[in-house]
């Protein structure tokens, strides 16, 4: 058989001259290359919160990651790329934790891997959404925003490192949290994520081949709108910081100690070493007083830490029948203990203390407390921790999975009872009764607590005076997660 050349090249020129030049067909994006993604992600959210404290880096933190909802890349390496480069993120910046105590490797770990599978999760979720062709602009706050708002309450949550959070800094930015939250800005946050991964998808269409839809018209429109919510964001906070007049309050001392947990710990110890835990904690306490009260004449108020008073409050449940002779003793020994606080202090204070309560079941309610003592000594109000934080005050389903107990720093059950009652304490003071609400540690950064007291009329009382905050991060040993826990507060 013979062929004509001519015809044959006639009809390679012609099969060659349908394909157009000016598009190329993608290549298959590497795992390699996703990786890279993720961990320009994991440095820049890194970046965005202490010790680095660059908050502007988190508007556009996530863009690498996002890249990859387009990329031609199976499904299975884009979601090991993003939880490897999530667990990056957590595993440096929540090493913190692991300072607390040797045995808290486990539980900075296994956190730290919680946390990490929720990259994985959004990144799936926007692909998702995005076969529906709406805007990453839209998608990924859509999706991140609730995700994080389950991170803060699923198992009573760890509400820390929101992308909200890293605009503390910026007072205009967030005065918008009044009515939002802080997921309004975390939303503000990832829509500016989506619309420049969107103007970066745009800028390279033709050599990622992606479709006609990226049209510059949509862009104008997504970039007009996150600006408007931006400007009216700033707007609101220049509003609102202009607002801050505000009427002459208490006099309130704060009382800052700078003790190392293990101290605080000793005092449980029953031998010489808790003793002396016992005696320099009560000489601590008793040099800050006497130095607030010679330098700050009229103190109405004088806050300690939490769980700084080195002996537990005791007192009864009401459904309790009976009390035995010895926890009576106790009760009154208490009683006097903080009447010579109160007395010797020369204001009211509000005592950072560990209540045990006695009951008629097996186990008696240990509580973590702030106990409001009248300048006379007598105590008029107490408020119980209610958001206790998982492995380090309690270990969550310890009876149904007993290996939970590998993720916490005691070898002991230390599990504390939650409160009920969000307490409103009443401060009389020469200018009349000011009422204020305590949230103790970790609290702080669930905002539904503290919002419950400054809302008008909850449970047919007005809104409190002010709030106050009794912290103890001894653990901690001067780490930035000192400056975070604050950022997070604001």
């Amino acid at each position: 058989m013979q062929v004509d050349p001519m015809r044959t090249m006639t009809r390679m020129h012609v099969m060659t001259s349908i394909m157009p030049n000016s598009v190329s067909i993608p290549t298959r994006m590497s795992f390699r290359t996703a990786l890279a993604l993720c961990f320009a992600t994991a440095a820049l959210l890194w970046g965005s919160f202490f010790p680095l404290n660059a908050g502007f880096l988190a508007w556009f933190a996530f863009v690498p990651m996002l890249l990859l909802v387009r990329a031609p890349i199976a499904p299975w390496k884009a979601a090991a790329a993003t939880l490897i480069g999530g667990y990056a993120f957590n595993i440096v910046t929540m090493e913190w934790i692991r300072i607390a105590d040797p045995r808290m490797y486990a539980s900075w770990i296994a956190l730290s891997f919680y946390c990490s599978l929720f990259f994985p999760v959004s990144l799936w979720l926007v692909r998702r959404l995005d076969r529906m062709q709406l805007p990453l602009t839209l998608t990924f706050p859509l999706v991140w925003v609730p995700l994080e708002y389950f991170k803060s309450h699923f198992l009573t949550g760890f509400a820390w490192y929101l992308l909200g959070h890293s605009q503390h800094d910026y007072l205009p930015m967030i005065q918008i949290t009044d009515l939002t939250g802080v997921y309004g800005i975390s939303f503000l946050i990832a829509a500016s994520n989506g619309l420049i991964t969107e103007l970066c998808l745009f800028a390279f269409r033709a050599r990622l081949a992606l479709p006609a839809t990226l049209r510059p018209s949509r862009l104008v429109l997504q970039a007009t709108i996150v600006a408007a919510l931006l400007a009216a964001t700033v707007g609101y906070g220049y509003f609102r910081l202009r607002q801050g007049n505000f009427a002459e309050g208490p006099k309130v001392a704060l009382l800052q100690s700078n003790l190392d947990q293990r101290m605080k710990n000793a005092r449980m110890l029953g031998n010489q070493e808790g003793l002396d835990a016992i005696s320099f904690m009560h000489k601590t306490m008793h040099d800050l007083t006497a130095e607030a009260r010679s330098k700050h004449s009229g103190v109405d108020l004088m806050v300690w830490p939490e769980t700084m008073c080195p002996h537990e409050w005791r007192c009864i449940e009401p459904a309790v029948d009976s009390c035995p002779t010895a926890w009576q003793e106790m009760i009154q020994d208490r009683c006097d203990m903080v009447r010579e606080i109160a007395l010797f202090s020369r204001a009211n204070v509000l005592l950072g203390i560990n209540t045990m309560e006695l009951t008629n079941s097996e186990r008696d309610n240990r509580y973590n407390s702030a106990l409001l003592i009248r300048k006379d000594g007598k105590p008029i109000g107490r408020y119980d921790k209610i958001h206790c934080v998982p492995f380090g005050e309690y270990v969550p389903m310890r009876k149904t999975m007993p290996f939970m107990s590998v993720f916490v720093p005691y070898d002991y059950d230390y599990s504390l009872t939650e409160g009920n009652k969000r307490t409103r304490f009443v401060l009389p003071t020469p200018r009349g009764d000011f009422t204020f609400g305590a949230i103790i540690c970790y609290e702080d950064s669930d905002p539904l607590l503290a919002r419950k007291y400054v809302q008008d009329e909850v449970a047919g009382e007005p809104p409190v005076d002010f709030l106050v905050n009794m912290s103890n991060d001894g653990w901690f040993n001067g780490h930035p997660e000192h400056e975070q826990h604050l950022a997070i507060c604001r």
